[in-house]
């Protein structure tokens, strides 16, 4: 994944309102199946409203079982998935770019960038 490549290629491939945790894992499980790596993944919503636990239902799927937490403080948490997921969370950090740069780096040209509160990108 080149950081450069991925400033300017975010494209929407679905937009679901779910009112349950069943069709977000639903909407994950979907998700899931049509991640082969190489992409990034932009989470937007207000405090609340399910993000972490739709990219649960993706680490899920792809065959995680441990602990999926929100990376609030930590911002960033990789998970030993096929492709390698890397759940990144925008929310408290001031320089977004920079992370951005890290996060592509870590999860490399395989892996996949789940990244929650992706409105903070802008023009990153």
């Amino acid at each position: 994944m080149n950081p450069g490549a991925a400033v300017g290629t975010w494209q929407e491939l679905r937009r679901e309102r779910v009112q349950s945790v069943e069709g977000t894992n639903s909407m994950a499980a979907w998700l899931a199946g049509r991640l082969s790596g190489g992409e990034a993944v932009a989470l937007l919503g207000p405090l609340g409203a399910g993000k972490t636990t739709f990219v649960r239902g993706i680490v899920r799927e792809l065959g995680y079982h441990g602990r999926v937490r929100s990376p609030s403080f930590g911002l960033a948490h990789p998970y030993p998935t096929d492709p390698l997921l890397l759940h990144v969370d925008l929310y408290r950090v001031a320089d977004v770019s920079e992370l951005l740069v890290l996060a592509l780096e870590e999860a490399g040209e395989e892996g996949v960038l789940l990244v929650e509160w992706g409105d903070r990108l802008g023009g990153a």
